[in-house]
Protein backbone atom coordinates (compact mmCIF):
# COMPACT_ATOMS: atom_id res chain seq x y z
CA UNK A 1 0.00 0.00 0.00
CA UNK A 2 1.79 2.82 -1.24
CA UNK A 3 1.01 6.98 -0.67
CA UNK A 4 1.59 9.42 -3.67
CA UNK A 5 0.98 12.68 -3.50
CA UNK A 6 1.06 15.36 -5.44
CA UNK A 7 1.50 19.32 -4.35
CA UNK A 8 0.62 21.28 -7.11
CA UNK A 9 0.50 25.45 -7.85
CA UNK A 10 -3.03 25.21 -7.20
CA UNK A 11 -3.92 21.99 -5.49
CA UNK A 12 -2.78 18.97 -3.37
CA UNK A 13 -4.22 15.28 -4.06
CA UNK A 14 -3.45 11.90 -3.24
CA UNK A 15 -3.79 8.01 -4.55
CA UNK A 16 -3.43 4.88 -2.59
CA UNK A 17 -1.05 2.35 -5.05
CA UNK A 18 -1.60 -1.29 -4.53
CA UNK A 19 -1.08 -4.05 -7.02
CA UNK A 20 -0.37 -2.20 -9.76
CA UNK A 21 -3.73 0.21 -9.75
CA UNK A 22 -5.47 2.75 -7.68
CA UNK A 23 -7.82 1.90 -4.72
CA UNK A 24 -8.32 5.45 -3.17
CA UNK A 25 -8.02 9.02 -4.10
CA UNK A 26 -8.55 12.62 -3.08
CA UNK A 27 -7.38 16.09 -2.25
CA UNK A 28 -5.52 16.92 0.26
CA UNK A 29 -6.92 20.36 2.51
CA UNK A 30 -3.11 21.93 2.47
CA UNK A 31 -2.38 24.23 -0.27
CA UNK A 32 0.80 25.33 -1.78
CA UNK A 33 2.66 28.24 -0.17
CA UNK A 34 1.51 26.82 3.26
CA UNK A 35 4.19 25.69 5.95
CA UNK A 36 5.77 22.22 5.46
CA UNK A 37 5.06 21.21 8.70
CA UNK A 38 1.37 21.42 8.44
CA UNK A 39 2.04 18.94 5.04
CA UNK A 40 3.84 16.74 6.64
CA UNK A 41 0.77 16.72 9.62
CA UNK A 42 -1.34 16.24 7.09
CA UNK A 43 0.70 13.21 5.12
CA UNK A 44 1.06 11.32 8.49
CA UNK A 45 -2.33 11.55 9.21
CA UNK A 46 -3.31 10.33 5.72
CA UNK A 47 -0.05 7.04 5.96
CA UNK A 48 -1.86 5.97 9.59
CA UNK A 49 -5.75 6.29 8.49
CA UNK A 50 -5.13 4.28 4.79
CA UNK A 51 -2.73 1.98 6.17
CA UNK A 52 0.28 3.14 3.36
CA UNK A 53 3.79 1.33 4.52
CA UNK A 54 5.29 3.75 2.11
CA UNK A 55 4.92 7.58 1.18
CA UNK A 56 6.29 9.46 -2.04
CA UNK A 57 5.82 13.27 -2.51
CA UNK A 58 6.03 14.70 -5.90
CA UNK A 59 5.80 18.36 -5.00
CA UNK A 60 6.00 21.73 -7.58
CA UNK A 61 9.62 23.38 -7.94
CA UNK A 62 11.77 20.80 -5.97
CA UNK A 63 14.38 19.65 -8.37
CA UNK A 64 18.06 19.36 -6.86
CA UNK A 65 19.10 16.25 -4.64
CA UNK A 66 19.72 18.04 -1.48
CA UNK A 67 16.55 20.06 -1.94
CA UNK A 68 14.73 16.86 -2.53
CA UNK A 69 16.18 15.45 0.87
CA UNK A 70 15.50 17.99 3.00
CA UNK A 71 11.94 18.25 1.93
CA UNK A 72 11.85 14.42 2.65
CA UNK A 73 13.21 14.79 5.99
CA UNK A 74 11.00 17.28 6.91
CA UNK A 75 7.56 15.75 5.62
CA UNK A 76 9.03 12.06 7.02
CA UNK A 77 8.28 10.29 3.56
CA UNK A 78 10.05 7.91 1.77
CA UNK A 79 10.88 9.27 -1.56
CA UNK A 80 10.54 13.59 -3.24
CA UNK A 81 10.03 14.11 -7.13
CA UNK A 82 9.20 17.31 -8.80
CA UNK A 83 5.70 17.15 -10.06
CA UNK A 84 7.09 16.89 -13.30
CA UNK A 85 9.02 13.85 -12.91
CA UNK A 86 5.79 12.53 -10.85
CA UNK A 87 4.33 12.79 -14.27
CA UNK A 88 6.95 11.27 -16.19
CA UNK A 89 6.92 8.02 -14.31
CA UNK A 90 3.24 8.00 -14.21
CA UNK A 91 3.24 7.79 -18.39
CA UNK A 92 6.75 6.26 -18.86
CA UNK A 93 9.93 4.50 -17.55
CA UNK A 94 12.75 5.64 -19.20
CA UNK A 95 11.95 7.66 -22.00
CA UNK A 96 9.88 10.59 -23.02
CA UNK A 97 8.45 13.96 -22.56
CA UNK A 98 6.68 15.77 -20.46
CA UNK A 99 4.75 19.01 -20.88
CA UNK A 100 2.90 20.55 -18.21
CA UNK A 101 0.03 23.35 -18.60
CA UNK A 102 -1.26 24.60 -15.34
CA UNK A 103 -1.21 27.59 -13.36
CA UNK A 104 3.07 27.15 -14.53
CA UNK A 105 4.10 25.81 -17.41
CA UNK A 106 7.50 23.37 -17.56
CA UNK A 107 8.44 20.88 -20.41
CA UNK A 108 11.10 17.92 -19.01
CA UNK A 109 12.01 15.01 -21.06
CA UNK A 110 14.43 11.88 -21.05
CA UNK A 111 16.53 9.83 -24.12
CA UNK A 112 19.23 8.09 -24.09
CA UNK A 113 20.79 8.84 -20.70
CA UNK A 114 20.56 12.23 -21.73
CA UNK A 115 17.47 15.14 -19.64
CA UNK A 116 16.87 18.44 -19.92
CA UNK A 117 13.84 21.23 -19.43
CA UNK A 118 12.51 24.53 -20.37
CA UNK A 119 10.59 26.77 -18.46
CA UNK A 120 9.43 26.52 -15.65
CA UNK A 121 10.61 29.50 -13.69
CA UNK A 122 7.81 30.64 -11.94
CA UNK A 123 4.91 33.42 -12.97
CA UNK A 124 7.23 36.39 -12.26
CA UNK A 125 9.71 35.92 -15.47
CA UNK A 126 8.11 32.78 -16.86
CA UNK A 127 5.62 30.45 -17.52
CA UNK A 128 5.12 31.38 -20.83
CA UNK A 129 1.83 29.46 -22.22
CA UNK A 130 0.43 28.74 -19.00
CA UNK A 131 -2.75 29.60 -17.65
CA UNK A 132 -1.42 32.31 -15.32
CA UNK A 133 0.65 33.82 -18.43
CA UNK A 134 -3.12 33.51 -20.59
CA UNK A 135 -4.63 35.09 -17.81
CA UNK A 136 -2.33 38.38 -17.73
CA UNK A 137 -2.46 38.79 -21.74
CA UNK A 138 -6.25 38.35 -21.62
CA UNK A 139 -6.01 41.21 -18.53
CA UNK A 140 -3.35 43.31 -20.77
CA UNK A 141 -5.60 43.02 -23.64
CA UNK A 142 -8.37 44.00 -21.75
CA UNK A 143 -6.65 46.92 -20.16
CA UNK A 144 -5.33 48.65 -23.42
CA UNK A 145 -8.69 48.10 -25.61
CA UNK A 146 -11.65 48.01 -25.85
CA UNK A 147 -12.68 44.29 -25.92
CA UNK A 148 -15.04 42.29 -25.16
CA UNK A 149 -12.62 40.48 -22.78
CA UNK A 150 -13.13 43.16 -20.37
CA UNK A 151 -16.65 42.33 -19.66
CA UNK A 152 -15.79 38.07 -20.00
CA UNK A 153 -13.21 38.98 -17.43
CA UNK A 154 -14.48 41.63 -15.13
CA UNK A 155 -18.03 41.86 -15.62
CA UNK A 156 -18.18 45.07 -16.65
CA UNK A 157 -16.25 47.70 -19.13
CA UNK A 158 -15.64 50.25 -16.56
CA UNK A 159 -11.77 50.76 -16.10
CA UNK A 160 -12.16 52.60 -12.55
CA UNK A 161 -14.15 49.39 -11.63
CA UNK A 162 -11.74 47.25 -13.52
CA UNK A 163 -8.87 48.94 -11.77
CA UNK A 164 -10.46 48.48 -8.43
CA UNK A 165 -10.91 44.91 -8.35
CA UNK A 166 -6.86 44.55 -10.05
CA UNK A 167 -6.27 46.62 -7.33
CA UNK A 168 -7.71 44.28 -4.65
CA UNK A 169 -6.45 41.24 -5.74
CA UNK A 170 -2.33 42.90 -5.70
CA UNK A 171 -3.59 42.93 -2.10
CA UNK A 172 -3.58 39.43 -1.44
CA UNK A 173 -0.76 37.24 -1.02
CA UNK A 174 1.41 36.71 -3.76
CA UNK A 175 0.03 32.94 -4.60
CA UNK A 176 -4.05 33.69 -4.38
CA UNK A 177 -3.10 36.34 -6.67
CA UNK A 178 -1.04 33.70 -9.05
CA UNK A 179 -4.36 31.37 -8.86
CA UNK A 180 -6.70 33.94 -9.14
CA UNK A 181 -5.15 35.25 -12.23
CA UNK A 182 -4.38 31.75 -13.58
CA UNK A 183 -8.16 31.16 -13.69
CA UNK A 184 -9.27 33.81 -16.01
CA UNK A 185 -7.58 31.68 -18.46
CA UNK A 186 -10.80 29.29 -18.56
CA UNK A 187 -12.88 32.62 -18.92
CA UNK A 188 -10.71 33.04 -21.47
CA UNK A 189 -10.60 29.26 -23.29
CA UNK A 190 -14.56 29.27 -23.30
CA UNK A 191 -14.99 33.13 -25.26
CA UNK A 192 -12.04 31.77 -27.79
CA UNK A 193 -13.98 28.31 -28.42
CA UNK A 194 -17.68 29.09 -28.12
CA UNK A 195 -17.95 32.52 -28.85
CA UNK A 196 -14.85 32.88 -31.08
CA UNK A 197 -13.90 36.11 -29.84
CA UNK A 198 -10.81 37.56 -31.62
CA UNK A 199 -9.11 38.55 -28.59
CA UNK A 200 -9.35 35.57 -26.97
CA UNK A 201 -8.62 33.44 -29.61
CA UNK A 202 -5.36 35.18 -29.87
CA UNK A 203 -4.40 34.80 -26.68
CA UNK A 204 -4.95 30.52 -26.68
CA UNK A 205 -3.10 31.01 -29.97
CA UNK A 206 0.19 32.52 -28.36
CA UNK A 207 -0.28 30.31 -25.38
CA UNK A 208 -0.11 26.81 -27.83
CA UNK A 209 2.73 28.24 -29.67
CA UNK A 210 5.03 29.64 -26.67
CA UNK A 211 4.02 24.98 -25.36
CA UNK A 212 5.11 24.42 -28.36
CA UNK A 213 8.27 26.01 -28.38
CA UNK A 214 9.13 24.40 -24.75
CA UNK A 215 8.92 21.18 -26.51
CA UNK A 216 11.02 21.93 -29.28
CA UNK A 217 13.55 23.40 -27.03
CA UNK A 218 13.60 20.09 -25.11
CA UNK A 219 14.02 18.10 -28.45
CA UNK A 220 17.08 20.25 -29.27
CA UNK A 221 18.77 19.16 -26.35
CA UNK A 222 17.88 15.84 -25.80
CA UNK A 223 16.62 14.16 -29.72
CA UNK A 224 13.61 12.61 -30.11
CA UNK A 225 11.37 10.18 -27.42
CA UNK A 226 8.94 9.27 -30.04
CA UNK A 227 6.21 10.35 -27.56
CA UNK A 228 4.74 13.22 -24.68
CA UNK A 229 2.57 13.13 -22.19
CA UNK A 230 0.19 16.40 -21.34
CA UNK A 231 -0.44 17.46 -18.33
CA UNK A 232 -1.87 20.18 -16.23
CA UNK A 233 -5.12 22.26 -16.19
CA UNK A 234 -5.42 23.83 -19.30
CA UNK A 235 -5.36 20.47 -21.32
CA UNK A 236 -8.48 19.61 -19.56
CA UNK A 237 -10.40 21.87 -21.66
CA UNK A 238 -11.10 19.45 -24.59
CA UNK A 239 -11.17 22.10 -27.55
CA UNK A 240 -7.87 23.27 -26.62
CA UNK A 241 -6.19 19.53 -25.56
CA UNK A 242 -7.80 18.23 -29.37
CA UNK A 243 -5.62 21.98 -30.87
CA UNK A 244 -2.41 21.32 -29.39
CA UNK A 245 -2.85 17.28 -30.02
CA UNK A 246 -2.98 18.04 -33.69
CA UNK A 247 0.20 20.41 -33.86
CA UNK A 248 2.49 18.30 -31.57
CA UNK A 249 2.22 15.83 -33.72
CA UNK A 250 3.22 17.27 -36.76
CA UNK A 251 6.55 17.42 -35.09
CA UNK A 252 6.22 12.95 -35.07
CA UNK A 253 5.27 12.62 -32.12
CA UNK A 254 3.92 8.91 -32.42
CA UNK A 255 1.80 8.52 -29.13
CA UNK A 256 0.46 11.10 -27.01
CA UNK A 257 -0.52 10.86 -23.22
CA UNK A 258 -3.57 12.26 -21.92
CA UNK A 259 -4.66 10.61 -18.45
CA UNK A 260 -1.40 11.58 -16.17
CA UNK A 261 -1.39 11.66 -12.56
CA UNK A 262 1.51 12.85 -10.58
CA UNK A 263 0.06 11.28 -7.15
CA UNK A 264 -0.12 7.68 -9.15
CA UNK A 265 3.84 8.28 -10.92
CA UNK A 266 5.67 9.40 -7.62
CA UNK A 267 3.71 5.94 -6.19
CA UNK A 268 4.95 3.61 -9.08
CA UNK A 269 8.40 5.21 -9.03
CA UNK A 270 8.44 3.79 -5.35
CA UNK A 271 7.06 0.54 -6.52
CA UNK A 272 9.27 -0.03 -9.77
Amino acid sequence: MVLGVDVGGSRSRYVLFSEGKVVRSGELEWRYGESLLSLAEEISRLRESLGATKVGVAMKGVWEGEEKEEVGRLLKVDLVLSDVEGVFYDAFKDEGMVLVAGTGSICYGRKGGKEARSGGFGPLVDDWGSAFWMGRLACEIALKKESFLRLALFGEDNLMGIRKTLSELQKRGFADMVREIAGYSYTVLRVAYELRDEDALFVVRAAIRELTALCLSVLEEIGHPGAIALHGGLFSYTPFREDFTRLIKRYAFKRVVHDTNAARGVAKRLTF
